[in-house]
């Protein structure tokens, strides 16, 4: 039997999460998410470790990056300890310090004066107790925006952090978590939160579940030996993964090798001091050496000077021996017309979802 709330009862407006009936807000999504960090100290650390780490990546200048952020976690929603603070919408606190969490959804984006309030008082004093701030948003905080808060951090809050992530990888965490004592209601309530996500919130997680795009052979190097990809910024999706379209002529041409992305960043290659430092020595090293081969490009007198948008990519894997082709993909619609095509010309933001790539390779085998 369906459950709805509210007059709207048509379409999908059922009740499809225990999570639903807190609301559908933005201060409800950071509740669903406060509880699950509290429920699960395993998933609690996940996040924390992942937040650190956006933190602490390259850009801030040396020196007054914020110590390492220890100890037990206590999880505080909507707090209010400072009138001129206003409501913090999540507070995690560990030996005796902050990092704040300020979340937006939809087009929604802190402002920078909010943001830097966090870190310092009304006098423009750094709060002691603050560690770092972070914006948890749906779509890319806008450059200018990202480096007046990150100036105003390295000037007037020396010692903190600030960070800018996306929710999708809140929710990529939450479907790869592994509840720490197995319990049935554990499980439940982390298959509830993630389809709350998707169903209830315009996530846009399946739409950049698998981004597919056009490499041809100067990218080819770049994806296999540097792990990176880049792109124009107007793409503002954030994948979770990257599937190359390789389309130089031969058997190779055609989709057979995908990666995980790490990290997303837009950036001046021609002011770029550091790739992120957003994994271990041996990724830092492929995607120096992805940079370098960017450099190469005959075209990167083009864009280096422009905003680009930069993947960070994981240890790229092979899919299968025999790439799938936009003909042999064209061919396989006539038995299935519901699944996607791959266009003559990739546009930016096409993308596939995991079960989707994987009937049109078994129909193609078919």
């Amino acid at each position: 039997m369906d459950l709805f709330i509210g007059k709207d009862h048509k379409g999908n407006a059922a009740v499809r999460s225990i999570f639903r009936l807190v609301g559908r807000n933005e201060d409800a999504l950071t509740y669903a998410l406060g509880y699950l960090l509290a429920l699960d100290d395993s998933f609690c650390e996940k996040v924390v470790r992942h937040l650190v780490r956006a933190i602490a990546k390259e850009g801030h200048p040396k020196g007054k990056r914020p110590a390492e952020f220890k100890g037990k976690h206590s999880i505080h929603l909507q707090e209010l300890s400072d009138k001129t603070l206003g409501r913090r919408d999540i507070v995690i606190k560990a030996g005796g310090r902050e990092l704040i969490v300020e979340a937006k959804i939809g087009g929604g984006q802190p402002s920078s004066t909010q943001v830097l309030k966090y870190a310092l008082d009304d006098k423009g004093t750094p709060r002691p107790e603050v560690w770092g701030v972070v914006a948890l948003t749906q779509t890319d905080m806008p450059n200018e925006q990202l480096a007046e808060i990150e100036s105003g951090f390295s000037n007037n809050a020396s010692g903190k952090g600030f960070a800018a992530i996306q929710w999708h990888k809140i929710l990529e965490l939450a479907l790869n978590h592994r509840p720490t004592e197995g319990s049935e209601i554990s499980r439940y309530l982390f298959g509830q939160f993630t389809q709350y996500m998707r169903g209830d919130y315009d996530m846009g997680y399946h739409d950049a579940e698998i981004s597919i795009q056009d490499v041809n052979d100067d990218n080819v190097k770049v994806f296999k030996e540097g792990w990176m990809y880049v792109t124009a910024p107007r793409d503002k999706k954030a994948p979770l993964y990257f599937a190359p379209y390789f389309t130089g002529q031969g058997p190779a041409s055609g989709i057979s090798m995908m990666s995980r992305v790490l990290w997303v960043e837009q950036v001046k290659l021609s002011e770029m001091v550091d790739v992120a430092h957003v994994g271990d020595d041996n990724h830092l090293a492929r995607w120096r050496k992805g940079i370098e081969l960017i450099k190469q490009r005959p075209d990167y007198h083009k864009f280096a000077e422009l905003d680009t948008r930069l993947l960070y990519l994981d240890e790229p894997i092979v899919l299968w021996e025999a790439p799938l082709t936009k003909s042999s993909v064209k061919a396989a619609h006539q038995k299935d017309a519901t699944l996607k095509q791959i266009p003559q010309q990739i546009p930016k933001s096409f993308s596939l979802q995991f079960d989707e790539l994987l009937k049109l390779k078994r129909l193609v085998e078919n």
